[in-house]
């Protein structure tokens, strides 16, 4: 931010000199929102001047708020939404389109890219975020350009690129719960066409629950992230970034709480829990282990016709993980649920794009392809008041994907745009799938209630053709309007946590949509005020979703979480962002979500339940987040920076059944940090849900009314050192 205000003292001296320059007008320039760019169509654009509704984090902003993670990102993108099933699988919902089926065979609604390369699975997104340009989130279909199971959304992080000018900062942190961080980076030539960068976190810190059985807190955290570029100047014409990360996390004592306390764990089992939520009465506490990393090349070649662009990318992923989905002590009812899984994946990505100079037309052609193995190895092992099992499934599952795709940008007037692209996209996934019995015939219950072993090899082909067509104009150089028609495709698959060997046969159904949007793009006051709207309507068919059944009416023992086919659903909303600098270093920013959901023609195959009319799991009606940030220059080269948040979230609904247990009421999260600077030295105190508000992120529901839940964290505070170099 000095240097910020120090640019802008240094345009208020040139501009003395210039005819028609008024100290007023050099006042609004120099206090002007700054341009955002973005990279949501392959090329780099304005955000104001992009059609698409494209919420973007800076990092900067990262900073300020205190976010570590994907996670994180929840609390200032209203119309985005997080679930911690738990550390190994979090699962991300954009619009009300999410997925939290775990197994091998099936995919995510909503995908996460790491500078342009495809995170296929949840666990792969364990990473801090740190040393990032910018975060963008694409609401709603991505269809055309980002590719396939972008059908509820895409998150972009885009991290930053090495400088030739040196550049280096090195952070510490101490918080409560014992909370031990560090954090550095450093970017610099090391020859003349030749840049690196490197960074690095560390965090450490203790549970925030206390374990009844020992007395001792569990659900304490240790992570390690590593992530090295080299930027390549080869010639005048092409560029070359390679990229490596690794990530190291570990979390313990991950257990599931009952609560509220409902009638079914007093009538049915004669256990009234703990009341206070952060007591774990858990026979066995849980434990999350995740190592990926990963390895990236990019190159922009320059030609005559276009720029060329090669993207080549590999991750690879282990997760192991366990958890007590009920959360009650020995001799109660025993769930716990554990998965070890590897996966791999290989992705190359070529395209062409116009030239920027291309005024009248800008496009990109391209191809895909991607190669995906994903071996996971998961089961339960219960005990009901002496019933036991231990259902064990072994799942081996492949998926080979190309697709190709363009999009056409063409000026019709000056002001007037239409843009037209599609992407065709072929999957072949074939899966080998088993479900043993774990006791080797000791338990009392056999394999599991309602279960049956097997052991199958299956393949499928799905494939889509998703078209998109924008219309944007442009009356001032300040406003953009746009309406938009798109379809997003999410590939079918397999079951993971089949019954049996005919459920675990029958593909899944890919799942479709088509959105239809119009949006506005303002902004005002010598762009001291932006607003952006957007309002738009989602027709979804063969929606999948993750439902808990009992394979056998009436008992509970039998319960299974089986992703099925739904038939429709229908999505209508209001997305609203301003942002807005009123006078000398204060900045306001506010956006808030509107969504109305609706499943259509749903009946559950396993019970006749009609959930024809219920509303999509983790959709707030209303959500919104309210920002502000105040800067007090004080004496040369020192300044004070104030920034608070809030972020409000209506209530919604853990899963599409609209159980009354799984309704979690409206809450809000105020976070807050102050930070001095000198020099090159900076102290921040900052604090994290400041009110201690109590608030689940996942629930298990049996019956009606008892859930078994996790709860998001409490109130965090520390300090933080920092020093630029």
């Amino acid at each position: 931010m000095r240097k910020l205000y120090s640019g802008a003292a240094l345009s208020l001296l040139a501009l003395q000199g210039v005819p028609g320059v008024t100290a007023a007008q050099s006042e609004a320039e120099a206090f002007a929102i700054e341009e955002v760019v973005v990279t949501a169509q392959k090329r780099s654009e304005n955000l104001q001047k992009v059609p698409i509704s494209i919420y973007a984090l800076t990092g900067d902003t990262i900073e300020k708020a205190g976010i570590t993670d994907v996670y994180d990102m929840a609390t200032f993108a209203p119309s985005f939404t997080t679930d911690n099933v738990g550390p190994a699988d979090p699962t991300f919902t954009i619009r009300g389109i999410g997925s939290n089926d775990r197994g091998a065979g099936s995919d995510r609604s909503v995908v996460v890219f790491l500078d342009d390369v495809y995170i296929g699975r949840s666990s792969g997104t364990v990473f801090e975020l740190y040393d990032i340009e910018r975060v963008e989130v694409l609401r709603g279909p991505q269809g055309t350009l980002s590719g396939r199971n972008v059908v509820g959304g895409a998150i972009n992080i885009i991290t930053k690129t090495p400088t030739e000018e040196f550049t280096a900062r090195a952070e510490a942190t101490l918080g409560n719960f014992n909370l031990r961080q560090a954090k550095g980076s450093v970017s610099g030539a090391l020859t003349e066409n030749v840049a690196a960068g490197f960074s690095f976190t560390s965090r450490d810190r203790d549970g925030y629950y206390t374990y009844k059985p020992t007395g001792r807190d569990i659900d304490g955290v240790n992570s390690t992230n590593i992530r090295s570029k080299l930027a390549i100047k080869a010639n005048d014409n092409l560029n070359i970034v390679l990229s490596a990360d690794a990530s190291r996390f570990r979390q313990d004592g991950i257990s599931r709480k009952p609560y509220p306390v409902g009638s079914f764990l007093t009538d049915t089992l004669g256990f009234t829990p703990d009341p206070d939520p952060w007591v774990i009465e858990s026979e066995r506490p849980g434990y999350a282990e995740i190592d990926l990393w990963g390895l990236s090349a990019r190159a922009d070649w320059t030609t005559d016709i276009g720029v060329v662009t090669s993207i080549t990318g590999f991750r690879h992923v282990h997760a192991n993980s366990g958890q007590n989905s009920i959360g009650l002590p020995e001799g109660y009812f025993r769930s716990f649920y554990f998965a070890d899984e590897n996966s791999d994946f290989f992705s190359q990505e070529l395209r062409l794009s116009s030239l920027p100079e291309n005024d009248q037309f800008s496009w990109v052609f391209g191809v895909y392809y991607l190669n995906e193995s994903v071996n996971r190895l998961e089961g339960y092992d219960r005990d009901l008041l002496g019933a036991t099992s231990n259902p064990i499934y072994d799942e081996d599952h492949t998926t080979e994907s190309i697709s190709g795709f363009g999009q056409i940008t063409y000026k019709l007037t000056e002001k007037l745009n239409i843009t037209a692209g599609a992407r065709y996209t072929h999957d072949k996934k074939s899966m080998d799938n088993s479900l043993r019995d774990g006791s080797n015939g000791t338990s009392t219950n056999g394999l599991a209630p309602g279960l049956a072993p097997f052991d199958i090899s299956v393949s499928e082909t799905f494939s889509s053709f998703t078209p998109k067509l924008t219309i944007d104009f442009s009356p001032t150089e300040d406003v953009l309007l746009y309406a938009t028609v798109s379809k997003g495709f999410k590939s079918g698959g397999f079951q993971g946590l089949a019954p049996n060997g005919v459920a675990a046969q029958l593909p899944f159904r890919p799942e479709v949509a088509w959105n239809y949007e119009i949006g506005t793009k303002t902004r005002w006051m010598d762009n001291r005020l932006q607003v952006n709207l957007a309002g738009f309507y989602m027709d979804y068919t063969d929606l999948q979703i993750s439902n808990r059944i009992l394979t056998i009416p009436g008992d509970e023992a039998s319960a299974l979480r089986v992703l099925t086919n739904a038939s429709d659903a229908e999505i209508k909303g209001i997305e609203a962002e301003i942002l807005a600098t009123p006078v000398r270093g204060l900045t306001l920013s506010g956006s808030y979500t509107y969504l109305d959901t609706e499943v259509v023609n749903f009946i559950l195959g396993t019970d006749g339940t009609d959930l024809s009319g219920n509303r999509l799991a983790k959709s707030p009606k209303h959500a919104y987040t309210l920002s502000g940030t105040y800067v007090v220059d004080l004496e040369e080269d020192s300044d004070l920076t104030f920034y608070v948040s809030y972020a409000y979230r209506g209530n919604m609904y853990f899963f599409i059944e609209n159980r009354p247990g799984g309704l979690e009421s409206s809450y809000g999260l105020l976070n807050a940090r102050a930070t001095y600077r000198k020099d090159n030295w900076s102290l921040s105190v900052w604090g994290r849900n400041i009110t201690d508000e109590l608030y689940r992120t996942s629930a298990v529901v049996v019956g009606n009314t008892t859930s078994f839940s996790d709860f998001g964290d409490p109130a965090t505070y520390g300090v933080t050192l920092g020093y630029d170099f």
